[in-house]
């Protein structure tokens, strides 16, 4: 059987590697180089993606379920699923469209929380015309969200309406439209959920990341995260899917506001993050459980195990070199081994992917710092 990942990043890998694993061979849709030191994935390939392109590209190479690895490449296959599915025996892995176009935009999915009486922050839309209004109600310190961003892109926290007034601009001129939120006083840590959802309404074993170190640390990306349980989080995250009538996979991070006691969910990926391997270490593979439904309408039962750590040490070295003031947190940050410790961006059957992946990083960073300037 054969997979083809669209898109890369970290989570790309995690998939190749869960797959490979269960006897699939894995290509790989992306233009990042880091792929080709990686032993899970079979083969790199980039080309003018069509549906005319990448139907040849599927029935050639007897492709058998493609995968989204980004929001950009779940809503191309959305709006292209059901030609490329009449044209090959391939599926492709991604939520109905109607539940996919709520989450798509973060106010539109927030707005969704609010009349479904699902806990979420408060966040109004704003735009230079509405900005006193908007700013009277939400209050301050609070957060200028784009509707159409990936992970922490374009989030700016701000104080005062004088602050608001100096960057909104900037923000809506590069990411378009975007939301005013109540800034929810955690600095702590934030949590993922991760669950499948099958067509019946029932779900898969999930899986949820009690994140404690991330990059920026005004709210960014993962640097290290342990798994862990909470019933009532499932609940409030399993209630929100059921509102929306979701098929499949779907990534919540979710904050904790300690002031009110309440969970509060932030946005719903509808693909695979880069932490998904905090899953897989913990006995849980996503990847499996999303080709065997949607192939063989098979459930998979899984033994989930949690207090397992995932470090993305890359990330976590800047995360530390901001923090030389400040290293007082719950795990060591010295602490580099351990029976339950599992690093995001090393394999032990692809010794030299973390260079390549360090490359992409630097690169990354030259390419953000190049935009601002």
């Amino acid at each position: 059987m054969v997979a083809l990942l669209l898109g890369g990043g970290l989570q790309a890998l995690s998939t190749a590697n869960s797959l490979k694993r269960i006897g699939w061979c894995v290509n790989v849709f992306s233009k990042e180089s880091m792929f080709k030191y990686c032993s899970s994935i079979e083969h790199i390939v980039y080309f003018q993606l069509s549906v005319e392109v990448i139907v040849d590209y599927i029935n050639t190479n007897d492709i058998s379920i493609v995968i989204p690895m980004s929001d950009k490449h779940t809503q191309w296959l959305c709006a292209n699923r059901i030609r490329i599915e009449n044209q090959t025996n391939a599926k492709c892995a991604i939520p109905p469209s109607k539940a996919l176009s709520i989450v798509g935009n973060k106010s539109v999915f927030l707005k969704f929380c609010r009349n479904n009486d699902i806990p979420s922050p408060e966040t109004e839309s704003i735009t230079m015309k509405n900005v006193l209004e908007i700013s009277k109600k939400i209050g301050f310190p609070s957060l200028i969200k784009p509707d159409f961003s990936v992970g922490a892109q374009g989030i700016t926290k701000v104080f005062s309406i004088e602050e608001l007034l100096k960057k909104l601009p900037a923000v809506l001129d590069r990411y378009g439209t975007c939301s005013l939120q109540e800034f929810v006083d955690n600095k702590e840590f934030y949590y993922n959920v991760m669950l499948y959802r099958y067509s019946n309404g029932t779900y898969a074993q999930d899986v949820i990341t009690r994140i404690f170190r991330f990059f920026p640390k005004s709210g960014g990306s993962s640097c290290c995260c342990v798994t862990v349980e909470d019933s009532k989080l499932i609940e409030v995250c399993k209630r929100t899917l059921d509102k929306l009538e979701w098929i499949g996979f779907a990534d919540f991070d979710v904050l904790y506001d300690t002031n009110k006691g309440q969970y509060k969910i932030i946005e719903i990926n509808p693909r695979v993050p880069a932490s998904l391997r905090a899953a897989d270490i913990s006995g849980v593979n996503f990847p499996q459980i999303m080709v065997e439904d949607i192939l063989l309408n098979k459930k998979v039962e899984m033994i989930y195990t949690p207090g397992y750590y995932l470090r993305y040490f890359g990330l976590d070295c800047m995360w530390f070199l901001s923090s030389l003031r400040d290293l007082s947190v719950s795990v060591n940050w010295f602490r580099f081994f351990g029976k339950n410790l599992c690093y995001q961006d090393l394999y032990l059957d692809s010794p030299f992917l973390i260079i390549g992946i360090v490359t992409h990083g630097v690169k990354r960073l030259f390419q953000k710092f190049s935009k601002k300037n």
